[in-house]
């Protein structure tokens, strides 16, 4: 029997779920911006009223943050959470 895969994925790569794209694009995104304004962890966290340990998981990409906590964080920036259309195939 031969099994074709739609678009050449192969079925022992691992496919990373949706969230854990977005979650890691998060986290870029606040590294990335941190680091732009010259603010440590610590200094994020006193400002967006959380811990260095969020401001650290976010950084990672962590899959289990809350969702509140994340906006926090994000509105430091002038950005929130919102829901898109996910890119096509």
């Amino acid at each position: 029997m031969q099994v074709s895969y739609r678009s050449g994925i192969h079925p022992l790569k691992r496919i990373p779920k949706s969230s854990e794209l977005s979650m890691n694009a998060i986290g870029r995104f606040v590294r990335e911006r941190r680091k732009a304004n010259g603010f440590t962890q610590a200094q994020l966290g006193a400002l967006a009223g959380t811990g260095t340990r969020l401001i650290s998981e976010i950084e990672r990409g962590k899959q289990t943050v809350r969702l509140d906590a994340v906006n926090r964080v994000l509105e430091t920036f002038g950005k929130m959470l919102a829901v898109a259309d996910l890119p096509p195939e």
